[in-house]
């Protein structure tokens, strides 16, 4: 899979998580997949007990909405 350029706004993503007190590993970057689908990737191998990322619990939004394909069916929606 080719990987294109950083997606618009991830290095104002990444000042705010930072700000925010949020930690990620200086193996994981904001990347551009083909189809204009944005993720993660990482930049080499993975450690044995790697912490990708330590996030604050009081930035995570919560909810309690459950619903186990949430992201398969968001997935086929993408892809469609």
């Amino acid at each position: 899979m080719t990987l294109l350029a950083r997606p618009i706004g991830s290095d104002e993503f990444e000042d705010w998580c930072k700000a925010s007190g949020v930690k990620v590993h200086q193996a994981i970057e904001h990347k551009l997949f083909p189809g204009n689908i944005r993720g993660l990737t990482l930049t080499e191998s993975p450690e044995k007990d790697m912490v990708a990322m330590q996030i604050p619990k009081g930035i995570v939004l919560q909810s309690d909405y459950t619903d186990n394909d949430w992201d398969a069916e968001l997935a086929a929606i993408l892809w469609s």
